[in-house]
């Protein structure tokens, strides 16, 4: 969740990591970013970014998408793998996997799992 910082003295913001396996930690990075995205900045430094990694205000759009779709995924997936699998083909540029190594069981859809 993204706070005000003494930083704002030079228009910027920070925003830490939030846990992917809780909705409302998820939802709240979400509207961080969002709110990242509303400041309009000509330069975004990530916290975990790589080299050649978006450092303008595309990048929190592209890290909502991506979150929003993890969403989407959970209770599709049976276990880790499905999901890892199934973020990577939808996002195959991606070096970052979710940042969970298991699906919640209540967040797994009902009888297509074996």
């Amino acid at each position: 969740q993204c706070k005000d910082t003494d930083l704002k003295e030079v228009e910027s913001d920070k925003c830490g990591d939030s846990d992917m396996l809780k909705l409302t930690p998820r939802a709240e990075w979400i509207r961080g970013l969002e709110q990242i995205q509303a400041l309009k900045s000509s330069i975004i430094i990530p916290g975990h970014a790589l080299p050649g990694d978006l450092t303008d205000d595309e990048a929190p759009a592209l890290t909502a998408a991506y979150l929003r779709e993890f969403e989407a995924q959970i209770p599709l997936a049976c276990n880790s793998a499905d999901l890892i699998a199934a973020m990577q083909k939808k996002y195959p540029a991606s070096k970052t996997s979710p940042a969970s190594n298991s699906v919640p069981r209540s967040s797994r859809s009902k009888g297509s799992c074996s």
